[in-house]
């Protein structure tokens, strides 16, 4: 039995960063900072489209995401300028977890806080609190998640952050979801998707719709899970946002392989005619197309659950090379995430920030 996927609703930077052309969403959003970037005439200007930049590739191109993020850091380490570090630092992270670089995304939003930190900014503080749970939550840390989500909530409800607040709510869902607790999952993603409507930000409407989904799936009822996997995609796709489009590609292919082999006979008889091997090609053909979009952008934990259920679809039509070939992908790609030097790697980075806050406590108490 395949593992249903958890969606982690990302966090944004700083608000005067995110809040930047608010109003435009992928491709248009990315050409008119492009546009300011070479018109910036002033050196702080210049370090925010950078960020802005970074972060607006961030579902798209992480790779391009990572350019820009990591001169605007090198832009700010060169002038000190504090703010804009954090943000590129920031943005750096969230690209890193596009690429599923768990301990790299970690370790930069660590040096995030630590800048925010130093400037006594608590909304952004708040952010990287939040940022550092979805962390934790993919790697199904959830005691250590749930820790963060709260001192991130703290935060957002003081600085009336409706955005990032909707964001965490769905993360927290998560949480509920996976612990089994869906009726308190489905409450904290409806909320989610109030706020994210509220705020007109589609992408997120996206995620919500897909964790809803991915909640219904797991309770059994297929002609809703059907609906907002497909209201999830549609959503997607208007927001230009190729990250949550090869998500609902990948889990609209598991819930077509299920409803073909005998989930819900009703649904198969809507769908493909009743007819197994007319779902079976369906769900091959959404695969290899969250295949392509997860290759393109690098999205390797996608990659692998992709290629998890696409193995279960060729076993089911008697192609056993193929099943053979993406289980040997799906594995290969998944020890490459899940290994025990990315383990011991988050262990020396928790091990690291302890230190460096005794050391600033052991600092202050000299100085009073």
């Amino acid at each position: 039995m395949c593992y249903y996927k958890i969606i982690i609703i990302t966090l944004f930077l700083a608000s005067h960063i995110s809040d930047m052309n608010a109003q435009l969403h992928g491709k248009a959003k990315i050409d008119s900072l492009l546009t300011e970037l070479d018109a910036s005439d002033d050196d702080t200007t210049r370090i925010n489209n950078l960020t802005a930049l970074g972060y607006a590739y961030t579902n798209t191109n992480p790779d391009s995401g990572l350019f820009y993020s990591r001169n605007g850091l090198e832009l700010a380490n060169e002038l000190n300028f504090l703010p804009g570090k954090g943000n590129a630092l920031s943005s750096i992270a969230l690209n890193l977890l596009s690429k599923s670089d768990y301990a790299g995304a970690l370790e930069n939003h660590l040096l995030a806080l630590d800048v925010f930190e130093s400037i006594g900014s608590e909304p952004d503080i708040a952010v990287c609190l939040g940022n550092i749970g979805v962390v934790y939550d993919i790697q199904r840390n959830y005691d250590k998640a749930l820790d963060y989500y709260h001192r991130a909530m703290s935060g957002f409800r003081r600085t009336r952050n409706t955005r990032s607040a909707a964001s965490t709510l769905g993360n927290m869902g998560l949480i509920f979801k996976a612990r089994g607790n869906y009726s308190e999952a489905l409450r904290c993603f409806d909320e989610s998707f109030n706020y994210a409507s509220e705020v007109r930000d589609t992408s997120a409407m996206a995620i919500c719709r897909l964790n809803i989904g991915a909640t219904q799936l797991l309770m059994k009822n297929y002609p809703e899970t059907l609906r907002d996997y497909s209201t999830s995609l549609q959503l997607a796709r208007q927001a230009g946002d190729v990250f949550t489009e090869g998500i609902s590609l990948c889990n609209l292919g598991e819930l077509y392989f299920l409803v073909a082999t005998g989930a819900d006979e009703n649904l198969a008889d809507s769908l493909f005619g009743g007819k197994k091997l007319n779902g079976l090609n369906k769900a091959e053909q959404v695969l290899l197309e969250s295949i392509r979009i997860f290759s393109e952008i690098g999205f390797m934990n996608g990659l692998q659950e992709s290629h998890k259920y696409l193995a279960d679809v060729y076993e089911a039509k008697g192609e056993y090379t193929k099943a053979f070939n993406s289980l040997k992908i799906h594995l290969s790609v998944k020890d490459s995430i899940f290994s025990q030097a990315n383990d011991d790697r988050f262990r020396q980075l928790e091990a690291q920030r302890i230190a460096d806050i005794k050391q600033r406590e052991i600092e202050i108490q000299k100085l009073k």
